[in-house]
């Protein structure tokens, strides 16, 4: 519901801007038709470029307009995903708009074949120019097909951990802290497909801590383990090995808002058991 109302308010102040600025060329073109005002020519076919522009764009967002009430109308009774939503949002709106790039161009006597050879060649410049933009709606359009994640969902990629609200085409924003306001976070698109991705889900994470037992007698080492496990009866605790050094591993499912408290707690436990 705020996705859509997000891309209505969009669309419609683009429709305000747009349709502001085409009334006032089209006034222009009246009186200049009418010969009230003289310009010079080339003005005057420089004037007349913007509005044809001007004017397709404004068509283009009303079109929009009508199409996203119709569509949100028909989807508000399914169960697609919010995801799937915004690729199908984007991919119809991109299109639109291409289509109203060949009206404009053929509106000024380009051919077909210019226009196909035109595409051709803007296409392989702008894409040499601009692969690192290409590469982030690349690996957008995997995060909304493949489905890694989805909005709402707690992941942890790098350092940077936090409930995904935004899946957007430039990067992924994240809450660390949905307790509390204004914390988030901006993950490139790329960093996707550089790092691993930890999804825990929208209600539990695994909290898993490990702790050096190299230089702690075997005396402390049980004491700590007893006391972890009377404490967090749900809690997985192992002797392991990492580095060749011993270590305690420790490993927990814990509620989402909970999992700084409980980490905490574990921590506090094996400080408190070691000294």
């Amino acid at each position: 519901m705020i996705i859509k109302t997000e891309i209505f308010k969009k669309i419609n102040k683009r429709i305000l801007y747009f349709g502001v600025l085409f009334l006032l060329l089209a006034i222009f073109e009246i009186l200049q038709y009418q010969e009230s005002i003289a310009i010079p020519e080339y003005l005057r076919k420089i004037l007349h470029i913007v509005f044809v522009i001007v004017a397709t764009i404004a068509v283009i967002n009303i079109i929009l307009r009508i199409a996203f009430l119709k569509i949100s109308n028909l989807l508000d009774d399914t169960e697609m995903e919010i995801e799937r939503r915004l690729f199908l949002t984007k991919v119809y709106t991109w299109t639109t708009y291409l289509l109203g790039l060949l009206i404009v161009l053929w509106q000024f006597g380009v051919s077909i074949e210019n226009i196909t050879l035109i595409i051709g060649f803007a296409a392989t410049g702008f894409a040499f120019a601009i692969r690192e933009v290409i590469l982030s709606h690349l690996v957008w359009l995997m995060l909304l097909t493949k489905k890694p994640f989805r909005i709402g969902d707690y992941i942890k990629v790098g350092e940077n951990e936090g409930r995904v609200v935004h899946i957007g085409t430039f990067y992924v924003m994240i809450d660390e802290s949905p307790e509390s306001s204004d914390d988030y976070v901006r993950i490139p698109n790329k960093m996707f497909l550089e790092q691993s991705i930890e999804n825990f889900g929208k209600k539990e994470m695994m909290i898993h801590l490990n702790y050096s037992l190299e230089e702690i007698k075997s005396e402390k080492i049980k004491l700590i383990k007893n006391r972890l496990k009377r404490e967090l009866p749900h809690a997985q605790i192992l002797l392991d090995i990492k580095d060749e050094k011993p270590i305690l591993s420790v490993r927990i499912k814990a509620p989402i808002p909970d999992k700084d408290i409980i980490r905490d707690r574990i921590v506090k436990i094996m400080l408190e058991d070691v000294v």
